[in-house]
């Protein structure tokens, strides 16, 4: 009894932490009358690492070894991230100070989010964190219906430098599939973020509702909402999820056919990086084409450095070398690290998303948000995205025992 006492502040003050954490990963634009909810994240994140000098949470031997086979490739990821920084000094490249700083401080987050949740991995429970994933995306699915009503971010959050909350184009490849000339990012920012969300909100409801009824209402919401959305990629990156999962179930029980399923569709994704715009696929469409030109630049700033790479933000900066104004992200995950970590950093990121598919073998919806998220990293970057840290470890951990107890009586 004493023992729990003991532990009751920073189990409380890591779920918190928690809930921040998914709750800004999601809700990536909400301001809470002007803050940004991800400061106290960090905040309350760098609180957590100090608790835990003084007094470590109680460890499972067997347990530990296990999840540092997850951990300890994310560690080294992030550590060659920022070690790749040094190449700044012989790049050539002309940084950004602002942006380049704002880069490191977001794959610094990430890292700090890592960290707390393998100092404090016995507190977290898998029901909790499902929770909190369907809670959040109701809130994303309430910013789409304020968006509907006529609503701009300002009236939804209290906040007048907020930014849009909807994408509109006269083009037609950003039809949703209701046929409207838009689509809807709420409080995601970006409607190709707000899909994959929405996924994994139907992937934590199929998660942790019992109650059929309440199950298919809830799944029903965010498909719809997921329509307004109509991220291609997240579409492709689902039925590419779909997929894997249904040879997996089949060959679940072989592990020697088991890890030949995840080198290969961890070793597809780049392949078809370097492919499709060498074969001229998809040229027609106006988004493809713009990224085959950002591809290309980063594949130069590739070559010039292809060992340890340019330094986080050098890609951003290549391309505004290249088209002045123009401070963007190569939008691939893959000529991303490519550029700026060198083929040492993707080896390294690839071998930690083969270990994360090899850690959720015994959850049957771990893998689905893995491979969507790789997949999804094909056309957007997402180290530095907070979901990167929430599905290659967040999710994985913890107990799956309570996930059937329903969520309303």
């Amino acid at each position: 009894m004493q023992t729990k006492v003991q532990k009751k502040p920073r189990f409380w003050l890591f779920n918190v932490f928690v809930a921040l954490f998914i709750f800004t990963t999601i809700n990536r634009e909400f301001v809470l009358f002007g803050l940004d909810l991800r400061y106290p994240t960090i905040i309350l994140g760098l609180v957590l690492v100090v608790l835990s000098i003084f007094r470590k949470p109680a460890e499972d031997e067997a347990e530990t070894e296990r999840v540092r086979t997850v951990f300890v490739p994310l560690f080294a990821f992030f550590t060659w991230c920022f070690i790749s920084n040094i190449s700044w000094l012989w790049n050539g490249l002309t940084p950004e100070p602002v942006q380049a700083a704002n880069q490191n401080i977001l794959l610094f987050s990430n890292f700090l989010a890592l960290t707390v949740f393998y100092l404090y991995r016995n507190f977290i429970s898998k029901r909790t964190v499902n929770q909190i994933i369907v809670l959040s995306c109701l809130v994303l699915v309430f910013s789409f219906v304020m968006t509907l009503l006529g609503f701009e971010m300002a009236d939804i959050s209290g906040s007048t430098g907020a930014r849009s909350i909807s994408v509109t184009t006269s083009r037609g490849e950003f039809k949703n599939i209701y046929g409207h000339n838009f689509r809807l990012a709420g409080y995601a920012e970006d409607a190709n973020y707000a899909s994959v969300f929405l996924v994994l909100g139907a992937i934590a409801v199929l998660n942790l509702v019992k109650r059929k009824s309440f199950k298919i209402a809830l799944v029903m919401i965010f498909l719809v909402a997921l329509g307004y959305a109509s991220s291609r990629t997240v579409f492709f990156s689902l039925a590419f999820g779909l997929v894997y999962q249904v040879i997996f179930m089949l060959i679940k029980d072989n592990a020697k056919y088991r890890k030949i399923l995840n080198l290969v569709f961890i070793c597809v994704i780049p392949a078809m990086m370097i492919l499709l715009p060498r074969l001229g696929l998809m040229n027609n469409l106006n988004t493809m084409s713009t990224r085959y030109m950002l591809w290309g630049i980063a594949e130069q700033t590739f070559v010039h450095s292809p060992v340890i790479g340019n330094g986080i933000s050098s890609a951003r900066s290549a391309i505004n070398a290249e088209h002045p104004g123009w401070y963007v992200q190569p939008h691939s995950n893959y000529w991303q690290l490519l550029a700026e970590t060198g083929i040492i950093g993707l080896i390294i990121f690839m071998f930690a998303m083969y270990r994360c598919l090899e850690y959720g073998k015994d959850d049957r919806y771990a893998a689905l948000p893995i491979i969507i998220m790789i997949v999804f990293g094909l056309t957007f970057e997402i180290i530095q995205l907070q979901i990167f840290i929430f599905v290659a470890f967040l999710n994985l951990m913890g107990s799956p025992d309570d996930e059937k107890r329903p969520l309303s009586s």
